[in-house]
């Protein structure tokens, strides 16, 4: 009885903590969210409204937003390149989201604007690498923001 009785209070033990973890997936509560450096600002939005053939979130698959890179440094930039992942669970894989490149990007003092793009809900950080050159040469920069 007493053997039946621990083993009964064991079993439950397991079945209570082992049912309560912890999940915490990516999701940026406050928006816009944003990071900067002396060279860059890089806002995190909501999903573009004006453009509505653009995907929305789907609950429990992923959601989505929008990022704004501005060039803040004195500097000018060229050969400039964004590239944006996200992590996966259990893995030290990074995923790509969406790369773009060209000295287009930031043409004129315009921002870069990238409309919507999704993260899946199981990642827990974004990463946004920026690499560019310095007007008067050919060096490669690069800079590296994370989102979690």
């Amino acid at each position: 009885m007493r053997q039946s009785l621990l083993a009964s209070f064991v079993f439950l033990g397991f079945v209570l903590f082992g049912s309560i973890s912890q999940v915490s997936a990516l999701t940026i509560e406050e928006l816009p969210a944003s990071q900067s450096s002396k060279q860059w600002l890089i806002e995190i939005g909501k999903v573009d409204a004006k453009e509505p053939t653009l995907n929305k979130g789907k609950d429990g698959m992923f959601n989505t937003y929008s990022m704004t890179i501005k060039s803040t440094g004195v500097e000018d930039v060229k050969n400039v390149r964004v590239e944006a992942f996200r992590d996966e669970p259990n893995s030290a894989t990074r995923y790509e989201l969406f790369t773009s490149e060209g000295n287009k990007l930031l043409e004129e003092g315009n921002p870069f604007h990238f409309s919507n793009f999704p993260i899946s809900v199981n990642a827990k950080e974004l990463e946004v690498v920026i690499t560019w050159s310095k007007g008067d040469s050919d060096r490669k920069c690069k800079e590296r923001f994370v989102f979690n």
